[in-house]
């Protein structure tokens, strides 16, 4: 608290300046921001990049004349003379063109001082230009690109989540446009909730994330949607044998509107080649997708928005008996104002909403509804170019209604829950080179806890070695009041959010990371080392081996339903990226580790524990007409908990008896080793009306079988014989082809 005073008073006791230069930076053929953009005065130490909505300032400029010299990685680069007078702010927007201009010296100088400026530690950041230099399996996909970074995974091929350096799927804070969504992509990873045409940037946290960001114990994916053309008509249509979309976007009034919208036909596709004797496979899912902007600027410094997100994901298979129907549904206005040139805000209110329908077989049913209303407002001071202060409050109402019946008739569980959240946070940027500082406080209030407050701090520190390379390091505590129902002992696709009450500990975690970075123009290089701790995770209770009746839960709480335990990561990630040339992309290995323990049980592997992973992402511009893209990735298998048998139960009133498992110790096996290789050769077009490709994408090329989990087949025990094993496995070779089209 002391430090905390210290900042505010040298903030606002020291913050004074002849004169502040401070603007937007916009593409001049849609209006979009140029996030991170960076901007300079020539020949001089005054400089700065770009904020999240293209708003820079430049503070403490002494009266004369200068050069703003402006510039971002595939845009031209602009200089404008500009008279500085004392006393007299000046205010400039920048619009700069679309110009691919590779290897300049001044692109280089400008990135290597926003190196220099910036903590970096486990972010990453992928604009429009490094989706369009990235692989593209049949469209370039803003997800499958996030799951090929290190320390990241898919639980499996059917899983809807998450991996991020050993937390759960439900670790992830994923915001759009500042809203949370509580399902972050589609089945099997293969597509992201979020139609890539209508993203404008992504921002990942693997670990130590800021204070802005709260919640969550693991990582952030904070998704920026484009808030559509202001200056002309566009559009873009694309059509392959797994999915059709279309995107418009254009001027209206004193702003810009974007629609957009997909559908997928894989369950068609299949189907087809089941027919035609192909594939002996099926695949019963479809997946559509609606995204929506509309915004107005009322003045120069007051821009009101709204966005819309719609998707629903239909999943029957009756080969294992599962029918499933999840979806998100999003909602926003967002009002962005300017105090003045050094006060810059964002206020946001939201209504977020996620299911789930699941039937298994017609006699064990599953729904869970989370309904998610936030406002929140976010402020920056720009005290000086070396000093930048960020403060905000968050405010959630949620609502939770889940519930679980046998044979339609007897209820395992209902839960309805209404808890509220709140958080005021503070974080301080500091710049004194060759060190960088960043330092952020928390205070949450969860009502339903029994300890309802709490607050965190969090620490960042870089250190330049060279100009080109440096060393990191951050800790910070998060804690987290909202959970999934994790069942280690069955397969998993989607899983129900269920929130603390006053029954169970409140989640939280530690987390440390030391990192070494290496900048250049052609290549990066990371490698980070981390630790984290992560403490009263709850885990669904275990009763297979112990059933006595079907009453279920009478007005459950939650330690009814649920058991704490406790889980540690460890790990060490390399990464080589090639940013330039005719050959792009990145390879990197990942070697970590996940332990957890339950009271009065042995330390286990984590369901997504894999010791090794290596992974490859690479694009090749053959020439201007073709290019060849290749993704491939390699990792142990992940455990499994192994059943040891089963045994006969007679229900009252029942001739024949049901056979129950039982279990192993948690995760005493391993499935074999994942691997999967992705290929895709795209022929490219233009003319003066509009550019496009046609793609020919194959998924699994060498037709690798991976197993997403292993059961038993009891049916055979009634013949007196042994139940039998049987794996599930995932996606055959999965050829498409397709084109796209961008109109000018």
């Amino acid at each position: 608290m002391k430090l905390f005073l210290i900042t505010i008073l040298a903030t606002f006791g020291f913050s004074t300046s002849l004169t502040t230069i401070s603007g937007f930076i916009t593409d001049a053929e849609s209006g979009e921001a140029l996030i991170g953009a960076n901007v300079f005065l020539k020949n001089t130490n005054y400089g700065t990049a770009a904020n999240t909505d293209g708003y820079f300032v430049i503070n403490s400029v002494k009266q004369g004349d200068y050069i703003l010299q402006t510039s971002y990685l595939g845009y031209e680069f602009k200089e404008i003379p500009i008279n500085i007078t004392s006393n007299k702010n000046t205010r400039i927007d920048v619009e700069l063109k679309s110009k691919m201009i590779e290897g300049e010296a001044v692109e280089v100088t400008a990135e290597k001082k926003k190196f220099q400026r910036e903590i970096l530690t486990s972010r990453i950041t992928i604009n429009p230009l490094k989706l369009r230099k990235l692989p593209q399996m049949g469209e370039t996909d803003l997800f499958r690109t996030i799951q090929m970074l290190p320390g990241i995974r898919s639980q499996s091929e059917l899983s809807s989540g998450l991996i991020i350096r050993g937390g759960n799927t439900d670790q992830n804070l994923i915001l759009y446009d500042g809203i949370t969504v509580y399902n972050p992509s589609h089945l099997g990873g293969v597509f992201s909730n979020f139609i890539t045409e209508g993203v404008h940037e992504a921002e990942l946290v693997k670990g130590a994330y800021p204070a802005q960001y709260g919640g969550r114990l693991s990582g952030v994916l904070d998704i920026r949607s484009k808030y559509g053309n202001s200056k002309k008509f566009a559009g873009s249509v694309e059509i392959s044998l797994i999915s059709s979309k279309a995107l418009i976007e254009g001027p209206i009034g004193k702003g810009g509107f974007l629609l957009t919208a997909r559908r997928t036909y894989i369950d068609k596709m299949i189907e087809i080649m089941n027919n035609a004797k192909i594939i002996d496979f099926t695949f019963p899912y479809y997946f559509f997708d609606f995204q929506g902007n509309i915004f107005q600027d009322f003045t120069e410094n007051d821009r009101v928005s709204f966005s819309i997100y719609s998707g629903d994901d239909k999943f029957d298979w009756p080969e294992i008996l599962m029918g499933f129907n999840w979806g998100n549904r999003t909602i926003s206005a967002r009002w962005r104002h300017l105090f003045n040139e050094k006060l810059f805000s964002n206020f946001l209110i939201a209504d977020s909403r996620f299911w789930i329908n699941m039937d298994m077989g017609g006699f064990l049913k599953e729904d869970d509804d989370i309904v998610d209303r936030t406002a929140k407002g976010d402020l920056t001071y720009f005290v000086s170019d070396n000093n930048q202060l960020k403060f905000g409050v968050e405010l959630k109402d949620l609502e939770i209604h889940y519930l679980a019946t046998f044979n339609d008739s007897i209820e395992i569980a209902e839960i309805h829950q209404t808890p509220i959240y709140g958080a005021i946070y503070y974080n301080q940027k500091l710049n004194y080179h060759p060190w960088v500082f960043q330092v952020g406080f928390r205070w949450n209030y969860y009502d339903w806890a029994e300890e309802p407050l709490t607050n965190t701090s969090r620490f960042s520190v870089k250190r330049l070695v060279t100009d080109n390379s440096a060393f990191s390091f951050s800790v910070g505590r998060y804690y987290q009041h909202i959970f999934t129902m994790n069942d280690e002992y069955s397969i998993q696709i989607i899983n129900a959010w269920i929130a603390q009450d006053k029954t169970v500990p409140t989640q939280y975690g530690d987390q440390a990371i030391l990192g070494f970075e290496y900048f250049s123009y052609n290549y990066n290089f990371t490698a980070e080392f981390y630790a984290k701790t992560m403490n009263n995770l709850l885990v669904y209770k275990e009763d297979r081996a112990s059933m006595d009746d079907n009453s279920g839960f009478d007005n459950p709480t939650v330690s009814d339903m649920f058991t704490p335990s406790d889980a540690v990561a460890w790990g060490a990630e390399f990464m080589v990226e090639k940013k330039v040339g005719s050959v792009t992309g990145n390879i990197s290995y990942t070697h970590s580790y996940v332990v957890k323990e339950i009271a009065d049980e042995p330390k286990y592997w984590a369901n997504w524990d894999r010791r090794h992973e290596f992974k490859s992402m690479v694009n090749w511009e053959i020439n201007k007409k073709w290019s060849l893209g290749s993704v491939f990735q390699f990792g142990d298998g992940y455990p499994y908990t192994k059943m040891l048998g089963t045994y006969p139960y007679w229900e009252p009133g029942n001739e024949d008896p049901t056979y129950q498992q039982i279990p192993g110790t948690r995760n005493n096996e391993r499935l074999p080793n994942y691997h999967r290789l992705d290929v895709s050769l795209t022929r490219h077009f233009t003319n003066s009306w509009f550019d496009g490709d046609f793609y020919l994408n194959i998924i699994n090329i060498y037709n690798h079988r991976n197993i997403e989990g292993v059961y038993w087949d009891t049916d055979s025990l009634d013949d007196g014989e042994p139940a039998e094993k049987d794996e599930l496995k995932m996606l055959p070779i999965l050829p498409t082809i397709g084109f796209r089209i961008n109109f000018r």
